[in-house]
């Protein structure tokens, strides 16, 4: 059965136009920095400093999941690049890189701008339906397969993807990311948890998403027009869905600051995942 279509996000809309008209500025002047994608791309994954996000991110699968420079590494939502251009210097000659990413303009840019110059370094495009980022998709979430052989992977990256995915989409790319492991594989995956700390919070206006509009399939989402722009899924419950992916949680828990409960790691809540 067909998901149905979201109404498109007026707000979104308007702020595309916007990055649409900078971009043109900034290619007509050459103010743009090279290397650095376009603004009506560079915001896939919530914005903030490109080449600095990508680092941050590259460091902590290095100190907290172990990844190595000749692992094999696969990227979900790979978004334009920039944990794949923090890894440039670091993945050895052995090391490769697989991004997968549902946005096809990003998928071309990246193409183009790193793959031509580092030809282990490969993205592929998953026309997977989102509300959000890919409402064109024809393919249901249900029928949706990551494109590579079992055990392929050393090192998964999959941060800011859970955090706007539903309960279902989140089971099925967390089973096949147990099917893409290889057998001392690890992911480090970002979510918004909701557990006794981060509800309080919320409750008392200190988070920087509010997540108190209950989703039809019991999570949590900020806004319940565009579900997808911001999706909490409680603690207990990511904790199970893992289990049954036949994959196990590294402790501990890394918790972030997005929910206002003090010092984290990160912004999103971390966790080291491998197979059980």
């Amino acid at each position: 059965m067909a998901r149905p279509r979201t109404r498109p996000f007026p707000v979104r809309a308007v702020r595309r136009t916007a990055q649409v008209a900078l971009d043109a500025v900034e290619l007509l002047s050459g103010r743009r920095e090279p290397g650095l994608p376009p603004r009506s791309l560079r915001d896939l994954a919530g914005g903030g400093d490109y080449h600095q996000i990508g680092e941050h991110l590259v460091e902590q699968a290095r100190e907290l999941g172990g990844l190595a420079p000749d692992a094999r590494v696969l990227d979900v939502g790979a978004g334009t690049g920039r944990v794949a251009t923090a890894l440039i210097p670091y993945l050895s000659p052995r090391g490769s890189y697989d991004g997968l990413e549902i946005v096809r303009p990003a998928v071309r840019w990246c193409r183009r701008q790193i793959s031509r110059e580092h030809p282990n370094f490969r993205f592929h495009h998953a026309n997977v339906y989102n509300g959000l980022y890919n409402p064109g998709g024809r393919v249901q979430v249900e029928d949706s397969r990551f494109p590579f052989e079992d055990g392929s992977f050393d090192f998964t990256f999959i941060t800011s993807v859970f955090t706007h995915l539903p309960r279902a989409t989140v089971e099925r790319y967390l089973k096949e990311l147990g099917r893409v492991f290889a057998t001392n594989g690890r992911a480090m995956a970002t979510f918004f948890l909701l557990n006794d700390d981060s509800s309080s919070c919320i409750a008392e206006g200190l988070s920087s998403h509010d997540l108190s509009h209950p989703a039809n399939d019991g999570s949590m989402v900020a806004d319940p027009n565009v579900p997808e722009h911001a999706i909490g899924h409680p603690e207990e419950w990511v904790t199970a869905v893992v289990a049954r992916s036949g994959l196990i949680i590294e402790s501990p828990i890394h918790y972030g600051t997005w929910s206002g409960a003090g010092a984290g790691a990160s912004y999103q809540d971390i966790l080291i995942l491998r197979k059980a």
